[in-house]
């Protein structure tokens, strides 16, 4: 499976361990899943909602590629 991960995993700063932590999903089947195995809807669907910031399933495991865009807030203290 083509999929946008590493690159979304890149770009929020997530190492395999810590999204796998976040997702509640073994180190083994992030590295698996970055390495181009078929993830199941259930795994999809955990690591999506890990990584969260509006993005779909679509987004990261079927989109031909995915535009992430930082929006700049600024904080008033």
């Amino acid at each position: 499976m083509n999929n946008n991960l590493r690159k979304i995993m890149g770009f929020y700063g997530f190492s395999n361990i810590s999204l796998s932590k976040k997702a509640k999903v073994s180190r083994g089947t992030i590295t698996d899943i970055l390495n181009g195995s078929n993830p199941n809807k259930e795994t999809m669907e955990k690591i999506t909602k890990a990584i969260g910031n509006g993005l779909t399933v679509n987004d990261i495991f079927f989109a031909k590629d995915v535009i992430l865009v930082v929006q700049n807030e600024k904080v008033i203290s």
